[in-house]
């Protein structure tokens, strides 16, 4: 959830220092970490550590429930802003924060410690808007 985050952040700070950049952009995994959602299950039980899934015949639910993929170009050209996970990092990272929490750690300093090691990881795209006027 972070490198979504970092990306909205960035697209953020440069609408305000260009407007023109406004429209839609993807934040995600490059196309080749795309994978079936199926994987993406399999892979979060395996980095979980527990946990029983059962599939469907896949008759049931959106077009999009077999495959789901975001094209991130946009965002990589217009922005600067690249993936620094794979796809197995971010489920392992994601499932270590889920096991964690429900041994009981607190979630405030599980974000924190999240936070801290993406931002140390995570190219530096965000920079500070400059300030424009004094704050009373």
């Amino acid at each position: 959830m972070l490198e979504p985050l970092a990306g909205y952040l960035t697209l953020a700070q440069r609408l305000w220092e260009q407007p023109a950049l406004a429209g839609a952009y993807n934040f995600g995994p490059d196309t080749v970490d795309a994978v079936a959602v199926r994987d993406v299950i399999e892979l979060a039980r395996a980095a979980y550590g527990a946990g029983e899934v059962h599939f469907g015949d896949g008759s049931e639910g959106p077009h999009e429930s077999h495959w789901l993929s975001l094209e991130n170009g946009k965002a990589k050209t217009a922005l600067g802003v690249t993936p620094t996970l794979t796809l197995v990092q971010a489920v392992a990272r994601t499932m270590a924060w889920y096991r964690a929490y429900s041994g009981g750690a607190d979630a405030r300093e599980l974000c924190d410690a999240d936070i801290a090691g993406f931002a140390g990881q995570a190219p530096k795209t965000v920079v500070r808007a400059k300030k424009t006027a004094a704050v009373k």
